[in-house]
């Protein structure tokens, strides 16, 4: 077995004299909390986490970080969390020694490798399929055999095989030879294999001896174990395995943070600053994405990295990107504010940690931090007004109603004072008259309404024709539309039609919790 295995000493500030922390809570508070030098870590990562004079002094509430901390501990199934502050940890969960499966993540550690071999010209990224002699079970088209290595690696080669694993969107893939190479964006798992194949096959490295050569040892990380490593598919459906990967989260972050320095670590560039620029910078834009409800998110796509794109990539999120796994695997890179977040959620258990989760707990992260004078920095009126400038620009000139809405829904989660609402309210009110049948909308015009106590007859009516129509799946509730409606009633002193609303309410759904609390205050007092 080849192993490099650093010691697991004591975390640091744990383990210091009270005199050590105090120098060191000095030394920070002198300089300003969004402008002290990023550090690299050595065989350990330095730790802030632990001290709160050293966190408030380092740019973080500790109060708001603990929060943070319980959402994970209460809320997430995550088993490892490490977020990196230029270098240091300001906060830490979990098994963050121990490897698990990190999904594809891998695809974005394999992009890294690549750098060194395309720019020796070891790899020529406009090589074709049929000049790489590349093809696969029962034949690649004439057509997929122009896809490029480019091609392969940003997830547009158009080649449609089935994988020799699952997890991507090939279920969703346009006809086989319907595409041409370079011309749409389909996450699909032959690509990324094919990929691997190629890598191998061209510069005559095993990737896991690359990833021990080229990050493992520079980085140092501190689990990397060589014989954990192996590849796995079914060879009977595609001649290329995965190339999966085992890592530890404190290894993961190392990889993140030489992201975030732009390849370099210490005085060393071990990617070149161009080429991680370049795999972390958007070649399919969001409204490029595929299959097509992939646009209503986030992200864009890159060289085997997620990139923040669209309306929503503003503020902290702009330039930011990430390497994501299934179950809840990510790295994901925040620029604007030096930022590193390392997560794992142990596959063995089965059990996944959300993308709604993720966000809450990024939003939660961005809670805790403090601008330069210690006050807390004012990112969710930064955010949710670019956000609604997006909705804004979507319901005016497209029919991308559903974005439309999803960004207005996002602006009032982070953001819910009276001036969001507002304009949240009047992206659902636009979308409501130019579709009619955006049932959702209406239902969010009552709700907004009601929140900012505003135009509550249009909150009523909006309620009323939201219950002419059948229930539908993945949409709000008859019966939480009722107890709305009654909460709406008894803002405007209409006791017994809301009492009459929490009935129904909790007649469609008897464990409505949140009805049965509203019709008990308005029964009399026995």
């Amino acid at each position: 077995m080849r192993c490099i295995s650093m010691p697991k000493a004591g975390r640091p500030l744990a383990h210091l004299s009270v005199a050590v922390v105090i120098l060191l809570s000095a030394a920070l508070a002198a300089v300003p909390a969004v402008a002290q030098e990023a550090v690299y870590p050595g065989e350990e990562w330095e730790y802030v986490w632990r001290d709160a004079r050293a966190l408030q002094a380092y740019g973080w509430s500790r109060p708001e970080l603990s929060r943070a901390w319980r959402f994970i501990r209460d809320s997430s199934k995550t088993t490892g969390l490490m977020v990196i502050d230029r270098g240091r940890v300001i906060l830490e969960f979990g098994d963050v020694e121990g490897l698990s499966y990190v999904a594809s993540v891998r695809k974005s550690i394999l992009a890294m490798l690549y750098g060194r071999y395309v720019e020796d010209g070891t790899i020529d990224l406009e090589k074709t399929l049929a000049q790489l002699g590349m093809d696969d079970v029962g034949g690649l088209l004439d057509i997929e055999k122009q896809a490029t290595i480019h091609h392969l690696i940003t997830a547009r080669s158009g080649v449609y095989h089935p994988a020799s694993n699952s997890g991507d969107n090939l279920a969703d893939a346009p006809e086989r030879g319907s595409q041409r190479p370079g011309e749409y964006m389909l996450y699909s798992n032959w690509d990324f294999n094919a990929a691997g194949a190629v890598f191998e096959q061209e510069t005559g490295v095993n990737i896991y001896d690359a990833l021990e050569e080229q990050l493992a040892i520079p980085l140092q990380f501190q689990d990397w174990d060589r014989s954990a490593q192996r590849k796995s598919g079914n060879l009977e459906i595609s001649r290329n395995p995965a190339y999966h990967m085992w890592l530890s989260t404190r290894d993961m972050a190392r990889i993140g943070y030489l992201m975030l320095r732009e390849g370099r670590w210490g005085d060393e560039h071990v990617i070149s600053r161009d080429w991680a620029r370049r795999i972390s910078s958007v070649v399919t834009p969001l409204d490029g994405m595929n299959p097509v409800w992939r646009r209503d998110g986030s992200l864009g796509y890159g060289y085997m990295w997620w990139i923040w794109d669209g309306p929503n990539a503003v503020g902290p999120f702009e330039g930011a990107y990430q390497a994501s796994g299934a179950w809840g695997q990510w790295i994901i890179v925040m620029p604007v504010l030096d930022l590193v977040i390392a997560h794992k959620t142990n596959a063995v258990y089965r059990r996944s940690t959300s993308g709604a989760t993720r966000q809450r707990l990024i939003d939660l992260l961005l809670d805790a931090k403090l601008d330069a004078d210690g006050k807390p920095y004012p990112w969710r009126a930064e955010v949710a007004a670019g956000v609604l400038n997006g909705a804004d620009s979507l319901v005016t000139h497209t029919d991308r109603y559903s974005l439309a809405s999803a960004l207005a829904h996002r602006a009032i989660a982070i953001d819910s004072t009276e001036g969001t609402l507002l304009r949240a309210l009047g992206v659902f009110k636009r979308i409501t008259q130019l579709d009619p049948q955006s049932i959702y909308a209406l239902y969010a015009v009552g709700r907004t309404a009601l929140l900012a106590n505003t135009d509550l007859d249009l909150a009523v009516r909006s309620f009323k024709q939201y219950l002419e129509h059948e229930q539908q799946p993945e949409i709000p509730s008859h019966a939480a539309a009722r107890w709305r409606l009654g909460m709406v009633y008894e803002l405007q002193g209409r006791i017994e039609e809301a009492r009459a609303e929490y009935e129904a309410a909790l007649r469609l759904d008897p464990s409505f919790a949140r009805a049965g609390e509203a019709l008990g205050k308005l029964l009399p007092k026995r």
